[in-house]
């Protein structure tokens, strides 16, 4: 037997997912940061990789300050997969939770 399903619990579901999927990003990003520029280090955002990181520090050969910065798209597709694997797993989870309770 089929049961009807309204036609917008499949975008509601669909928001849900996406609405997560940035909040635990942006949750790992924020927790993962590194502002090593304090100290002549790196400045780093990124959980599991490193998506971004931005550093600066002295020239041995011109004894000039150079400043650089890395983006990695790579590392931040495979951060936000990471992102919806979490949440899809947590969601999972408390299903099987709530269906022993």
């Amino acid at each position: 037997m089929i049961m009807y399903e309204e036609p917008h619990s499949n975008y509601k579901k669909v928001l849900a997912y996406l609405l997560a999927t940035l909040l635990i990003f942006a949750l790992l990003s924020w927790l993962s940061y590194h502002n090593g520029m304090a100290y002549d280090g790196l400045t780093t955002v990124g959980f599991p990789l490193t998506y971004y990181s931005e550093g600066a520090g002295q020239s041995l050969l011109t004894g000039q300050m150079q400043h650089f910065s890395n983006y990695s798209l790579m590392a931040f597709a495979i951060d936000l997969a990471f992102s919806l694997l979490t949440y899809a797993a947590v969601r999972f989870l408390f299903k099987k939770l709530k269906k022993r309770l």
